[in-house]
């Protein structure tokens, strides 16, 4: 049995704890510490309230396929000029374009359509490109 003498009780919280211990084991406060007890203390702020977003309302998170298809649609317009580029982004183009028309059917169509005439272009291009280099134009 414990002699009665030889325990002391945490001023913070009011657990009992051997008369030999430094520190509460319940909470932890260190014995012959000035810290006002548990009651005396005030409550602390209640955390800041936060606003909460639904998925619906935050709009699109990330690029679609048919964005996709649009930009590089856009850079085949530039980069017909040289076919070695034109072609794979007209590819590109049609591919995101195509695989865009399940969500965004108005961005992946105009996608498809400037990826078409990019490739039209750099074909154009490179056929007169080797035409005038098999006559020595070049």
């Amino acid at each position: 049995m414990t002699d009665i003498t030889r325990i002391k009780r945490c001023d913070h919280c009011l657990t009992v704890a051997p008369a030999d211990a430094k520190f509460c084991l319940s909470c932890g406060n260190p014995f012959g510490y000035d810290r006002p007890p548990l009651a005396q203390q005030p409550f602390p702020a209640p955390p800041a309230t936060r606003q909460v977003i639904h998925v619906h309302d935050a709009g699109p998170q990330t690029m679609n396929y048919g964005q996709i298809s649009i930009i590089f649609g856009g850079l085949g317009v530039v980069a017909w000029c040289v076919p070695l580029f034109g072609f794979p982004v007209g590819i590109l183009a049609i591919v995101f374009g195509t695989l865009g028309m399940k969500t965004a059917q108005n961005q992946a169509l105009w996608g498809i359509v400037l990826g078409a005439l990019c490739l039209t272009a750099s074909a154009i291009n490179a056929i007169i490109g080797a035409v005038m280099g098999a006559s020595g134009q070049l």
